[in-house]
């Protein structure tokens, strides 16, 4: 059941964590609605991509305190992602940092990791439309859309990363 139902969760943390902080919430969250016993693994030489800027430079527009609206599209073969799949709490996403690109962009590519080496920071304005399928010649394929309308390189590589491994998952109860 784990496997195929969906849930949908809401969590705001009340102030800013360092990532293994994060993990450690997160693991919290589900031991408590979901019973889940689970643990982290580092996988070493695991196969991925890294996302990191073109030889020409970035073509990414930093976002700017002034600015308003979303300033996050993506589309995936003419598909956008509404803007409010990124929102933060009651506001539209105004752009993303490399780091939230790259791991959005792991979900695209067979679920290998993408990890940032843009060396990029800030959140910038995000463009892009693309398709993974060879077969679809209407839109570019995600290396190619990522190169010429971003500026930046999505190359295979291997390297460490976190899994965490579900040990055991019970159906939540109700809120």
């Amino acid at each position: 059941w784990a496997r195929t139902e969906g849930y949908d969760i809401e969590a705001v943390a009340n102030q800013q964590m360092a990532a293994s902080r994060c993990k450690q919430a997160v693991q919290g969250l589900f031991l408590d609605r979901f019973k889940m016993q689970s643990h982290w693994k580092k996988i070493t030489n695991s196969p991925g991509y890294e996302l990191r800027v073109a030889s020409k430079g970035h073509k990414l527009k930093p976002v700017s305190p002034t600015d308003t609206g979303c300033g996050v599209h993506i589309s995936w073969e003419g598909q956008e992602r509404p803007c409010d799949r990124y929102q933060m709490p009651f506001a539209p996403k105004r752009g993303m940092s490399m780091t939230e690109l790259a791991r959005l962009l792991s979900r695209y590519t067979s679920q290998y990791p993408v990890r940032d080496l843009t060396g990029l920071s800030g959140e910038y304005k995000i463009d892009l439309s693309f398709t993974t399928r060879s077969d679809n010649l209407e839109y570019p394929l995600l290396e190619k859309a990522l190169q010429e309308q971003l500026g930046l390189v999505m190359r295979s590589s291997k390297g460490d990363i976190d899994v965490l491994i579900v040990d055991s998952i019970d159906r939540p109860t109700a809120n």
